[in-house]
């Protein structure tokens, strides 16, 4: 809704202003345990896990971006339909040793389909 109501403002500055808010805040919970900042923040980040995250954030501005110029359904068809084309990859790439299983292949569709 954010993303609609100011559409006049460039895609860049709206992002910016949702980020900045959400970082404080997560600095502001980081802090209160008082553990998180003793061995430093990454500290027991593996190589995969910098991986999801850059994915994530590559994923988060996308759908922003997404958001910005389509409706939250089509955002929401596309989220399934990228469900679908990740599970079809790992069946038939053969990098992953993954099998087509008719009962993965429900669930799949059982989340896309909800």
């Amino acid at each position: 809704k954010y993303m609609k109501d100011f559409k006049n403002l460039p895609f860049y500055v709206q992002l910016a202003q949702m980020k900045i808010a959400w970082t404080v805040t997560i600095l502001m919970i980081s802090f209160a345990d008082g553990a998180t900042w003793q061995n430093g923040f990454f500290d027991g980040w593996t190589p995969a896990a910098c991986g999801v995250f850059t994915s994530f954030i590559i994923k988060c501005w996308s759908t922003m971006a997404i958001l910005s110029l389509l409706d939250s359904v089509l955002k929401n068809i596309g989220e399934a339909s990228a469900v679908l084309v990740i599970y079809f990859m790992n069946v038939c790439l053969p990098m992953f040793p993954d099998k087509f299983e008719v009962p993965s292949f429900l669930a799949v569709m059982v989340v896309i389909l909800s």
